[in-house]
């Protein structure tokens, strides 16, 4: 009989993004692609692989701000991505 999963690190799983069905691989909810690397798109809020991402800036040391194609083409969220220095 195959052993069970541990239900703590499945939780634990979900919550940072991870399915337990693809391992390590993480989805786009934009593209639907299986991708190694998502970013967060600041306007939308979607986790959206390096292909959807269509701007990106470092804000801070530590802080990347992300925009993407979807949100692109949103005038008052491009103005607003535009104007951060």
């Amino acid at each position: 009989m195959p052993r069970q999963p541990d239900v703590s690190i499945l939780k634990l799983g979900a919550q940072i993004g991870v399915s337990s069905a693809l391992g390590d691989s993480l989805i786009c909810e934009r593209c639907s692609n299986q991708v190694h690397y998502i970013e967060n798109c600041e306007y939308c809020k979607k986790s959206v692989c390096l292909l959807c991402v269509k701007s990106a800036k470092r804000v801070q040391k530590t802080r990347r701000l992300s925009i993407c194609k979807g949100c692109w083409g949103n005038l008052k969220a491009r103005k607003q991505f535009k104007a951060v220095n």
